[in-house]
């Protein structure tokens, strides 16, 4: 198991480890968070963004059914990236 998979790793030598790992797209990735209209699966799997940006936009309104799918779908994107960074 690699040592940033690894609960029992100390915090810091995990995050030390996976930078390490991380392409500069993966580590820019990271830092860029689009609004929630322009995030996509297909960007969260390839390392293009690591979060969102989750102020007013198409989702306004939306039941609260609706957003936790939509994390849902977001979330197994990640997991599906290279280093499976969650976001």
């Amino acid at each position: 198991m690699e040592a940033y998979k690894n609960p029992n790793t100390p915090i810091e030598y995990r995050v030390r480890d996976l930078i390490g790992r991380m392409s500069l797209k993966e580590k820019i990735g990271q830092m860029a968070m689009p609004g929630k209209g322009s995030l996509t699966p297909t960007a969260l799997r390839d390392g293009s963004v690591g979060g969102l940006n989750a102020g007013r936009g198409p989702y306004d309104g939306a039941p609260v059914k609706d957003w936790a799918d939509k994390a849902d779908e977001w979330q197994q994107a990640a997991l599906q990236s290279r280093l499976e960074i969650q976001s």
